[in-house]
C-alpha cells in the first residue's frame, strides 16, 4: 500500500491537518532539486484547483495537481487528483469523484501568486476515471477531465501530443530522456510559486521492481537517474506530466506523475513512479472519443414522451445528460420510473442546462420511486449520475417531454435516509451528516453539516450525538499554526497536494 506522505502547509496563517485517509488534502509541494522553468516554455501544462470548501481535499489557494492539454476540452491528469475519500459515522469509508462544479483548470499560467494576462480558468463539465483505479495500490491512476468552455489556444496555451505507437521502444528506451514539471515541494520546503522541471530518464521495468517489487503494477513506469539522487517529483507535482521534447514545439507526454519516495528516503536509489501514458494510449482514445456521446451528452424533448435507460452502471463514474425543449417557449419534464442506485451511488436533477450550486432540483439514490421533475426555466434539465468506487449499480429509467406548465418549486428532494444541506446544494447521507468532524470543511457547501451546535439535538442528527461522544480515529482535522509539517508514514507518498 502507497500510504500517503501527509504534508500540511501554512496557508493565510491556518494549516488544515487531515487524517491519513483523506489523502487528496496533503498541501504545498514542489520539485525537489529541480530548475525554474520560463514563462511559456511549457504551455501544455496547467494547474487543477477547487474554488469551493465543498471539496476540502482539493481546496487551497494554490495549485494542487497538474494537468495536461489533450485538446480544446480535455486535459490529462491522475486519477487520484479528482477522487475523493469520506469517513462514514462506522469509520468505514467511501470514494467518489470531486464534483466537476468545485474544480477549474487554470492555462497559461507560470506563477500561481499571479494572474497573468496568459492565464485562463475554466470551469469543468465532466471527469472520466479509470474504471479499475485502485485506491490502494495505485494502478490505473489516470483520469481525464473536460472543460465545460473550449480552451482558447495562444503562445502560452497549447496541446501535448501522445506517443506513435511506432515510437513507443525509442521513448520508452532504458535511459531515454524525459521531463517533469510542475508545482510540488522544493528541496527547501519553501512555497515558491514558479513552475520547476526537472530532466531525468527512463528507468527499466527490471530496475524499478528492484526497488518496489510487486507494487509496481501493469501500465506504471519508473523514471530518475542511475544513481539515484535527491533530484525528484515530488508531493503536488501529481498528474502533471512527463514527456520527452522531440523538436522547437513538439513535446511528447509518456508518463504523469503518480507516486514515489517519502521526501526522507529522496537521497537514495529509489525511483518516481508514473502512469505509463504509452500503456493507457487505447483507454485515453476510446475514452476521448466517447466524452460527448456518452460522459457530457445533450438530447432534445419533445411533447411525445421519450425513454432514456442506464443499466449496469459503473464504479468511478461521473456522466451527464442535458435535456432540453425542442419549443423554447415549454419546459423539459422527467418522469423517474422503477430503478436501483448503489448505496453511495447518486443521480442529481439541476435546474438549466449545467450543473450549478443552487439549481439542484432533486437527488436520488437507492430504491428509486416515480418522481416528476420539471424545470422553473425553457433552458431545460441537466442529470448527473456520480458513483463510488464500489460494484456496480443496477440503474434507472426515466421519461422525458416537453411540457407547457414550468415547474413551479425549486425545493431541493432528497431520498429516503438523507438530508439536505441548510444551503440547499446537496442531500447528505444521514451516516455522513454531523459525524463529528469539526473540520469547517464539511461536505456541505457552507461546512454547516459539520457544526455541533447545527446538528446536536435537533433532526439533522438522527442518533443525538453531542460533542462528547467518541469520534472515529483520525477523523478529525485539526488546526495548526505552524508552516510545515510532514508526517512520514511508511514507504512511499502520493504526488499531490
Amino acid at each position: 500500500m502507497h500510504n500517503p506522505l501527509i504534508l500540511t502547509v501554512f496557508l493565510q496563517a491556518t494549516l488544515y491537518c487531515v487524517n491519513t485517509r483523506v489523502f487528496n488534502n496533503t498541501q504545498g509541494a514542489r520539485i525537489v532539486n529541480g530548475e525554474d522553468a520560463v514563462e511559456g516554455e511549457f504551455p501544455f501544462v496547467g494547474v487543477l484547483i477547487s474554488s469551493s470548501k465543498f471539496n476540502p481535499s482539493l481546496y487551497t489557494q494554490r495549485g494542487q495537481c497538474g494537468g495536461s492539454i489533450l485538446s480544446k476540452r480535455i486535459i490529462l491528469t491522475a486519477a487520484h487528483c479528482v477522487v475523493n475519500e469520506q469517513e462514514l459515522q462506522d469509520s468505514s469509508t467511501i470514494f467518489t469523484i470531486t464534483m466537476p462544479i468545485n474544480m477549474e483548470f487554470q492555462a497559461g499560467i507560470y506563477k500561481l501568486d499571479e494572474s497573468p494576462v496568459t492565464e485562463r480558468k475554466y470551469s469543468l463539465a465532466g471527469v472520466v476515471v479509470h474504471a479499475e483505479y485502485d485506491t490502494f495500490d495505485l494502478s490505473n491512476d489516470i483520469a481525464l477531465v473536460i472543460t465545460k468552455e473550449d480552451i482558447e489556444f495562444n503562445d502560452n496555451i497549447k496541446t501535448i501530443s501522445l506517443p506513435e505507437q511506432t515510437d513507443i521502444a525509442q521513448l520508452y528506451a532504458e535511459g531515454a530522456p524525459a521531463t517533469v514539471i510542475g508545482w510540488g515541494l522544493t528541496e527547501t520546503g519553501s512555497l515558491t510559486t514558479e513552475l520547476k522541471k526537472l530532466p531525468y530518464e527512463v528507468v527499466s521495468d527490471s530496475q524499478c521492481k528492484e526497488v518496489y517489487g510487486a507494487s509496481i503494477k501493469p501500465g506504471m513506469m519508473c523514471t530518475g537517474r542511475a544513481p539515484m539522487t535527491e533530484k525528484h517529483a515530488a508531493p503536488g507535482d501529481s498528474g502533471g506530466p512527463v514527456f520527452v521534447k522531440k523538436a522547437a514545439d513538439d513535446f511528447v507526454q509518456i508518463g504523469l506523475v503518480s507516486w514515489g519516495p517519502e521526501v526522507s528516503d529522496q537521497d537514495t536509489k529509489t525511483w518516481d513512479v508514473n502512469a505509463d501514458v504509452g500503456y493507457y494510449l487505447k483507454w485515453i482514445s476510446d475514452n476521448m472519443n466517447a466524452l460527448f456521446t456518452d460522459y457530457v451528452t445533450t438530447t432534445y424533448a419533445e411533447d411525445t414522451p421519450k425513454s432514456i435507460s442506464y443499466q449496469n452502471i459503473r464504479n468511478f463514474l461521473f456522466k451527464t445528460v442535458t435535456i432540453l425543449p425542442t419549443d423554447t417557449s415549454k419546459y423539459s419534464t422527467i418522469i423517474f420510473k422503477s430503478g436501483e442506485m448503489g448505496r453511495n451511488d447518486l443521480v442529481m436533477v439541476y435546474d438549466g442546462s449545467d450543473i450549478s450550486s443552487d439549481k439542484q432540483l432533486a437527488q436520488l439514490t437507492g430504491t428509486i420511486s416515480e418522481l416528476t421533475v420539471t424545470a422553473t426555466t425553457n433552458k431545460g434539465l441537466t442529470v448527473a449520475i456520480m458513483t463510488d468506487s464500489e460494484g456496480v449499480s443496477e440503474g434507472f429509467t426515466f421519461d422525458y417531454k416537453q411540457v407547457a406548465t414550468q415547474g413551479g418549486s425549486t425545493d431541493l428532494v432528497c431520498p429516503s435516509g438523507y438530508k439536505a444541506c441548510t444551503d440547499k446544494y446537496y442531500c447528505l447521507n444521514l451516516e455522513l451528516f454531523c459525524n463529528s468532524q469539526e473540520d469547517s470543511l464539511g461536505e456541505c457547501r457552507d461546512g454547516s453539516d459539520e457544526s455541533l451546535t447545527n446538528c446536536k439535538n435537533n433532526d439533522n442528527n438522527p442518533d443525538n450525538k453531542t460533542d462528547t461522544d467518541p469520534k472515529p480515529n483520525g477523523g478529525d482535522l485539526t488546526l495548526i499554526s505552524t508552516t510545515l509539517m510532514l508526517f512520514n508514514l511508511f514507504n512511499f507518498t502520493r504526488f499531490f497536494v
